[in-house]
């Protein structure tokens, strides 16, 4: 089996590229601008051939993965530098799957859960996406081509990401960061999420690599929080004290729009794999254990 991770420099792809590379699977990382790993190879969706990428596979095996990450996630940054970020996140990344399909590989294609409206949530993967922001309409822009146009792969919409430790990117580390200089944490007020850590995320994959799922399935947590509770809850874990405040929506200056409610339900994974996220106390030890 050989894997390819497009974006291995990035918080979700460092994190799978790791993962592959110590269960010593074949493996290569691609990234764009920087990375600190001299064995990744550098590749920019917009210009970069990925045939060559493939070619430095040393066996040529039937049995090939495709794993994409890349792509700009900051919401803003979809909004600001729309026709720059359109390129790279839509037409190249397009143009990214209908070569890798050539080449004969299975494709996961991360998605978001920016994709939805964010009104009623609790999401099930056939509901109708309504995203309401720049990079949520990229997102279902690719969506839209694969399940018009790709007969090898399965889409992933991932909630919000925890667990990554050891990087400022982190949610909880940001929050623990900010309560140890006493700062204020303001939470957007009526905002649901159900994250998911990034070990199931993870493993996840794995399974849908090694079971060739295709199709759309939500990767998220099992529990649904409001980010204030989320908050109180991770502090109050780690002994930690700060003021947490909720705000509106319209208070914190966005340049595009967030749904509120981004909850998503992940049953149809579950009853595919039998796979079992962790539960939130389960995640709250692991970072207590580590601080």
């Amino acid at each position: 089996m050989q894997i390819l991770v497009i974006g291995a420099s990035g918080l979700l792809g460092s994190n799978i590229y790791k993962y592959f590379i110590l269960n010593n699977e074949k493996v290569i990382g691609t990234y764009c601008y920087h990375t600190l790993d001299t064995k990744m190879i550098k590749y920019n969706i917009n210009y970069d051939d990925i045939e060559k990428i493939d070619g430095l596979f040393s066996e040529k095996l039937e049995n090939k993965h495709a794993i994409i990450c890349a792509g700009e996630t900051k919401i803003d940054i979809c909004k600001e530098k729309i026709d720059m970020v359109y390129d790279t996140n839509v037409s190249s990344t397009i143009s990214l799957i209908k070569k890798l399909e050539s080449l004969n590989y299975h494709i996961i294609f991360c998605s978001s859960d920016s994709i939805y409206d964010g009104i009623k949530g609790n999401y099930i993967e056939t509901d109708i996406p309504k995203p309401i922001n720049e990079y949520g309409k990229m997102k279902m822009a690719v969506e839209e081509y694969i399940l018009k146009e790709c007969k090898n792969t399965c889409i992933i919409r991932i909630s919000k990401i925890i667990g990554c430790v050891y990087s400022e990117k982190d949610m909880f580390i940001e929050w623990r960061n900010k309560a140890l200089q006493k700062e204020e944490i303001n939470c957007i007020k009526g905002n649901y999420l159900t994250p998911v850590y990034i070990e199931d995320v993870i493993k996840c994959i794995e399974i849908i690599i090694n079971r060739s799922l295709l199709g759309i399935y939500n990767i998220c947590g099992n529990e649904k929080y409001l980010r204030i509770e989320l908050c109180k809850l991770f502090l109050n874990k780690l002994g930690l004290h700060t003021k947490v405040t909720e705000k509106e929506l319209e208070d914190f200056n966005f340049n595009d729009k967030r749904p509120l409610d981004t909850s998503m339900c992940n049953k149809k994974f579950v009853r595919d794999t039998g796979y079992k996220f962790k539960n939130f106390k389960q995640i709250l030890l692991n970072y207590q254990k580590l601080f």
